[in-house]
């Protein structure tokens, strides 16, 4: 009798232990968004080219961080500048069947075909950082990245009118240029925002009042931006300004400069006045010395985390409204604005 009843308790401890297990591990059909699920989607992205320079492995780092933060998982692809390339991963993310894309486009028209691609297998795809062409909005669900064009063309503004502040209108100034990597769409877009800012200062102040004395690629590199400047100052006797595709293109050219033994920076005497597309760590620091005149804050990582945020509400039905001229603010300043913008980290 001692014995049935030991089994009968031991038996009603195992029902009650069981019981508790499952009421604790069970979900209903209307829980989401638990790690214990699983991810809630599964998204692809395709970046342009993940290695051109810092800016771009920063962007990937906060697209890691921000899935984990939503609860979504990555397959993540790196075209490294190959347009043909990408179009093929766009082909392998639909193969995966993907639940969305984030597509970096390496080139604006080829980019087109990959887009439609998605569309006709149901899956939403948003273009980050390189605006597609009208033609492209049927296939996709909208837009996130920053105004290449205005970052470059207020920086520029800004410069140009500093010159002509500190220095007087009666004389002309001497203006050369580092680009990015050749085909790139954002150097592409901030050198055409410069051209167009040159263009208004002319008018403002006079026709030939600033001259473009040349332009090279420097390709997203302190080292080779530091080469092509120091070309310039043998090249050049006389330089004003330098209009920079980023950061690191502008540390290069104030390690070229100081080298040289020029005069450099707004508060010196006919010092040169470099301009940059936006800002890195280290350029931030050299702006605080007042080596570089003119920047635009944009951050990689709120890029990222807008990118992948905005696909998300479009996958769960949060925000189903397409966007496509969805510009994050990238707001433009001088070394004497700049304790005023957090120093970026990357």
């Amino acid at each position: 009798m001692k014995s049935k009843k030991i089994t009968a308790l031991f038996l009603s401890i195992c029902l009650i232990f069981s019981l508790v297990m499952f009421t604790a591990c069970g979900k209903s059909d209307t829980d989401t968004g638990d790690a214990a699920d699983g991810p809630r989607f599964t998204i692809g992205v395709s970046q342009a080219n993940v290695a051109a320079g810092a800016y771009y492995g920063s962007y990937r780092d906060s697209l890691i961080e921000t899935a984990k933060e939503l609860n979504v998982e990555l397959v993540l692809m790196d075209a490294n500048s190959d347009a043909i390339a990408q179009n093929s991963q766009v082909d392998d993310l639909i193969q995966k069947k993907v639940d969305g894309m984030i597509i970096w486009p390496v080139n604006d028209k080829t980019a087109v075909p990959a887009f439609q691609r998605a569309y006709e297998a149901g899956i939403p795809a948003l273009d980050a950082d390189v605006p597609m062409p009208e033609e492209a909005n049927e296939y996709m669900i909208g837009f996130s990245g920053p105004d290449h064009f205005n970052q470059a063309y207020n920086g520029a503004t800004k410069t140009f009118d500093a010159l002509v502040e500190r220095d007087g209108q009666d004389k002309t100034f001497n203006i050369v240029e580092l680009m990015g990597m050749p085909g790139d769409f954002s150097q592409q877009k901030r050198s055409d925002g410069y051209e167009a800012a040159m263009k208004d200062a002319n008018a403002k102040y006079g026709e030939g009042t600033f001259v473009l004395l040349d332009r090279q690629p420097a390709d997203f590199s302190p080292q080779k931006a530091q080469k092509v400047m120091e070309d310039y100052l043998h090249k050049f006797k006389s330089i004003d300004g330098v209009l920079c595709v980023e950061g690191a293109t502008a540390v290069g050219s104030v390690n070229a400069i100081q080298e040289a033994g020029r005069a450099l920076g707004y508060e010196t005497a006919g010092g040169i006045l470099i301009c940059e597309g936006n800002a890195f760590t280290a350029s931030y620091d050299l702006m605080t010395q007042g080596l570089i005149f003119a920047s635009t804050e944009q951050s990689p990582r709120y890029a990222a985390k807008c990118a992948l945020t905005e696909l998300v509400e479009y996958l769960d039905g949060t925000n189903t409204e397409p966007v496509f001229v969805n510009y994050f603010d990238t707001p433009s300043y001088t070394m004497f604005e700049v304790k005023d913008y957090e120093k970026p980290v990357f």
